[in-house]
Formats: structure tokens, sequence, C-alpha cells
């Protein structure tokens, strides 16, 4: 589905979920031969201004699958993977002119989630803010927003710790 097809007049933000962080830290498209046609995300911003729907937000989802959460938990253990991790969401985002960051980090695979967790979420989310800040892209943004699976062991120590 493309702008195009979507009601518009009742939609003040598009989530696009279809990005994925890899073994290496960097965040993928799982769909790059969408992504870079005419239709694609990194024309979406284009279709929204040409329909007149300049301030409809795009927000970039990251994650969601349980395989991914081994490398989100690596992030938080190797900096220089961190670094690769937000350069190329900063990549996308620039490239997309898109408004927000969605962070869908989901239930571990068994012997996958660390016990530290709920630091590295907080440091990712730190680093992507911090990113997000210094590339320009608050102005007129959506901001960042975390999605965690329910039955998560990162979502209690979250909501025990207040939130952060």
């Amino acid at each position: 589905m493309t702008p195009i097809d979507m009601p518009l007049d009742y939609c003040t933000s598009i989530v696009y979920w279809s990005l994925g962080v890899v073994a290496t830290g960097t965040v993928e498209s799982r769909v790059e031969e969408f992504d870079n046609t005419d239709v694609g995300l990194y024309k979406w911003r284009d279709m929204l201004d040409l329909l007149g729907f300049h301030d409809t937000k795009i927000m970039l989802a990251v994650g969601g699958y349980s395989q991914e959460s081994a490398f989100f938990s690596r992030l938080g253990k190797d900096p220089s993977a961190m670094a690769r991790f937000v350069t190329s969401l900063m990549e996308i985002v620039s490239k997309t002119s898109a408004n927000g960051i969605l962070v869908d980090w989901s239930e571990p695979e068994p012997g996958c989630g660390q016990r530290d967790d709920r630091t590295t979420l907080s440091l990712l989310v730190d680093t992507i803010r911090r990113a997000y800040r210094v590339s320009g892209a608050v102005a007129g943004s959506a901001g960042i927003a975390v999605v965690i699976s329910a039955n998560l062991t990162v979502a209690e120590q979250m909501i025990d710790a207040g939130g952060r």
C-alpha cells in the first residue's frame, strides 16, 4: 500500500514497518526492491506533498521480529554496532524525509535476551534521540516511539522503573 491508496484525510501519521536490524548492527529494508520503486518508501514524502498532505507524518518502524532481539541486545555491548545502527537509521530518515522513528523491541528468542536489555533499550533511545537532534530532523517531527511486547521482561522492568 502506498500513500496514494490510503485514506489520507484520516491519517495524521503513517508508520512504515519494513526496516530491520541485522547482525552487523545496521538497519536495512526488508523490501529494498519495493522501496526503490516509483511508489516506494523513498518517494512517499514527494507523493504526500503532491497530494496536498504536507502535514502527514512518516514514521519509520525498525524491528518487530523476535529474531532481531539478539541484535538489539548486542547494541548495548558493542558501541561500534550502536554507532552503525544509528548512522544507518539516520541515513534512511534523511533519504525518506521521515518525521519519526518507532523502535519495535519484540520478545527475544529463548537464550537471546540479555540481563541488561532495559539499559540497552534506554541507551538506544537516548542515542537515537541525540542523533535525531543533531541531524536537524526534529523540526516538525513526530519524535521517537518505542513498542515493547507486553510479555517482555524488558517491558516489566521499564514499567517498574517508571518508564525509563
